[in-house]
């Protein structure tokens, strides 16, 4: 009797039904520098580009993260954490982190605007 082995949930690994133009990936990725926008234009998956460009030794780049002064005067404009961060390309805890460092008020995730708060007030809402 032969034993199988248990059901993963998995597909078995299979050969690509379309072959991959690494050297086209990997010069996309160097022109563009955004693994995301590879993997897209060239219909593939992310974790396909990551290991192209893995075994090629190619770096990869990353977006430098703003300083606090622009954090700062992003939020300074909006007065939003979540638009500061969306804005900037960076978390909502890192906006937070700033802010508090420099003392600077802001509303708690899941606290109410008081614009949103007067509206519901206004309109019965609850």
């Amino acid at each position: 009797m032969t034993s199988r082995s248990p059901y993963t949930g998995r597909r078995p690994p299979t050969a690509s039904a379309r072959p991959v133009d690494e050297d086209r990936v990997v010069k996309r990725y160097q022109q563009v520098r955004n693994m995301e926008q590879v993997r897209r234009e060239m219909k593939i998956s992310i974790t396909m580009v990551r290991r192209i460009l893995d075994d090629r030794g190619v770096p990869r780049y990353r977006k430098p993260e703003p300083d606090e002064d622009a954090i700062l005067r992003s939020y300074d404009r909006t007065s939003q954490v979540i638009a500061t961060a969306g804005m900037l390309g960076i978390s909502q805890q890192r906006v937070r982190e700033v802010l508090d460092k420099h003392e600077v008020p802001h509303n708690e995730p899941g606290d109410i605007p008081e614009f949103t708060a007067s509206l519901k007030e206004r309109h019965g809402w609850q």
